[in-house]
C-alpha cells in the first residue's frame, strides 16, 4: 500500500504542477508590459513652455584680443536681447578663487555672476600618438566669444541698462555694454 501511496503522491504532485503552471502561463500572457516611449511622433507633440516677456537674456558677441592668454582689449560685435530662459549662473562663486570674469548687470536692480576666463578654457587636439587627446593653450590674437547674460533673477526682471565685464584678478573693467531693451 505504501508503494501505491508514493505513486499517488507523485501523480498528484504532477497534476498540481501542471494545473498551476498552466494557470500561471495564462496569467503571464495576460500581463501587459509597457516600454517607455523614446520618440514623439507627429500628432503627439507636447506643448512647450515659453518664456514670458520678463524673461530676457542678452546675447553678447565679442572679440577678445589676446596676447599669451591675457586679454588686451575686447571689441563688441553685437548685442541682441531675446525672450528666453536663462542659464543658471547666479550660483557660481569663482570670484572667491580670484579668477574668472565677473559679469555685472546694472539697472533698476544690480546682479552679478562669474564665468571662467574664456582665454583659460581653450583646448586644441593633440596629434594621434600623444598621451592626451587635448592640450590647453594660451591664445594670442583675436578670440571670438559669445556670452549669454540673464536679464532677470528669481523670475523678476532686473531693468538692465548696462552689462559690465570685469577681470577678477586685476579688477580692470574690460567692457561696458549699454542695452537697448527691445527684445525680439
Amino acid at each position: 500500500m505504501k508503494r501505491y501511496n508514493k505513486h499517488i503522491e507523485l501523480m498528484l504532485f504532477l497534476v498540481f504542477s501542471l494545473i498551476t503552471s498552466t494557470a500561471f502561463a495564462q496569467l503571464a500572457t495576460q500581463v501587459e508590459v509597457k516600454t517607455p516611449k523614446l520618440l514623439t511622433t507627429a500628432g503627439e507633440e507636447q506643448q512647450v513652455i515659453k518664456p514670458n516677456k520678463e524673461q530676457q537674456v542678452a546675447v553678447v558677441d565679442l572679440v577678445i584680443n589676446a596676447s599669451e592668454g591675457t586679454a588686451k582689449s575686447i571689441e563688441l560685435r553685437s548685442v541682441k536681447l531675446v525672450n528666453s530662459f536663462a542659464p543658471k549662473v547666479f550660483a557660481r562663486q569663482t570670484e572667491e578663487r580670484n579668477e574668472g570674469w565677473k559679469i555685472t548687470i546694472i539697472g533698476q536692480e544690480t546682479a552679478s555672476f562669474t564665468v571662467t576666463n574664456p582665454l583659460n578654457d581653450i583646448e586644441i587636439e593633440n596629434p594621434e600618438n600623444a598621451n592626451s587627446p587635448y592640450s590647453m593653450v594660451k591664445p594670442s590674437g583675436p578670440v571670438e566669444w559669445t556670452l549669454i547674460v540673464p536679464l532677470y533673477k528669481d523670475g523678476k526682471p532686473l531693468g538692465a541698462k548696462t552689462i559690465e565685464i570685469q577681470d577678477i584678478a586685476n579688477k580692470n573693467i574690460k567692457l561696458s555694454v549699454a542695452l537697448n531693451n527691445d527684445a525680439k
